[in-house]
């Protein structure tokens, strides 16, 4: 291990966590701490990774505390990187906890973890909480241009709509999305929505028009 260059410590941290090995995790990170002149954000992200594999939450949290003290500059993939892991472990709220956390000190958030935690929260049929998540994403978009939706989450959205959404709900949800991604795989969600609910989605069909998507042979298909 070379002194005041974290890539070494780094690179046995992910090998340790990927054996399932948190006390050599931690062991490795007090000697980085100790051995390097101060550690980089790239070097928090690796042990932060690491912890998230293990499911070693608290001490994620401690290595943030460590993180939001140590005078680095502000990176959002820093946090990013809890964000994510209590998401895909199925703890939308902590997840949230952290965004609401950072937004209330004015740090700049990603408007696709915001769109990940709503899609936990519609998983789990908690529609105001996603909803409160979409209303503070959304509007992100438009801000960031360079930020790009998440497709593979946005797809997820659609998907629930069509099997699982109530009309009002399903029709809250597209309000949201349409100023992200107005295109015809939303208007398929919501027109099955309708179809599962036994509406009319005449209206449905006359909005696509305004919006100048053209019905085609998936619309026959889904009616």
């Amino acid at each position: 291990l070379v002194h005041k260059d974290g890539e070494g410590y780094n690179h046995l941290i992910s090998l340790y966590a990927r054996l399932g090995k948190k006390n050599e995790v931690l062991r490795l990170w007090d000697m980085e701490k100790s051995a390097c002149k101060r550690c980089i954000n790239r070097d928090f992200i690796t042990m932060l990774e690491s912890l998230v594999k293990l499911s070693e939450f608290d001490e994620a949290n401690k290595i943030l505390k460590e993180w939001e003290s140590s005078g680095n500059c502000y990176d959002f993939g820093v946090p990013n990187v809890v964000i994510v892991g209590y998401s895909e472990k199925d703890f939308p709220e902590k997840a949230e906890a952290i965004l609401e956390d950072l937004r209330k000190k004015g740090k700049a958030t990603n408007p696709n973890s915001w769109v990940l935690v709503a899609g936990r929260y519609l998983h789990k049929g908690e529609m105001e909480k996603a909803f409160g998540c979409l209303k503070i994403a959304l509007p992100l978009y438009s801000e960031n241009k360079k930020c790009k939706p998440n497709h593979t989450v946005i797809a997820a959205l659609y998907s629930w709509i069509a099997d699982n959404a109530c009309v009002e709900d399903a029709e809250a949800l597209v309000s949201l999305l349409r100023n992200v991604q107005n295109n015809r795989h939303m208007y398929y969600a919501l027109i099955k929505a309708y179809v599962r609910a036994g509406k009319e989605v005449e209206g449905v069909l006359e909005r696509m028009k305004t919006d100048n998507i053209n019905e085609t042979g998936k619309i026959k298909e889904i009616l």
